[in-house]
């Protein structure tokens, strides 16, 4: 079969060879390996190495086994620095406060500056 036949076509009719030799068969990729010399014009043509064939099988089990663990140990990671990070400061903050605060002395200041519709000031 003539190359220039095969590649032969409005987008390549500049050159013969222009078109990637990955797309011509193992026959001829020899041949248009080439580099081609054309009317003060010269093209040069990639590698002639075939692409390597896709894992079409066992590719959702191959990512899970590499990704699984790795998810696993990022997320009990960032609940431990949730825990350590938030909610153990929060509690101690909450304690700290709870240790001074006086509900009584609260009620009778809010009473005092009248918010109570309820409860009158103890002056009136």
């Amino acid at each position: 079969m003539d190359v220039s036949r095969v590649l032969d076509g409005p987008l390549y009719s500049d050159c013969p060879f222009a078109r990637p030799v990955v797309f011509l068969p193992k026959d001829q990729r020899l041949r248009a390996a080439l580099t081609y010399f054309g009317e003060g014009r010269e093209f040069f043509l990639y590698s002639t190495m075939s692409l390597a064939k896709p894992a079409m099988r066992g590719l959702l089990g191959k990512r899970l086994r590499f990704h699984l663990p790795i998810a696993f140990a990022l997320s009990l990671v960032a609940a431990a620095a949730f825990k350590y990070g938030v909610t153990e400061p929060r509690k101690q903050a909450y304690a700290d406060f709870y240790k001074q605060y006086d509900a009584t002395k609260e009620f009778n200041n809010m009473r005092e500056a009248g918010i109570f519709e309820s409860v009158r000031p103890t002056g009136k």
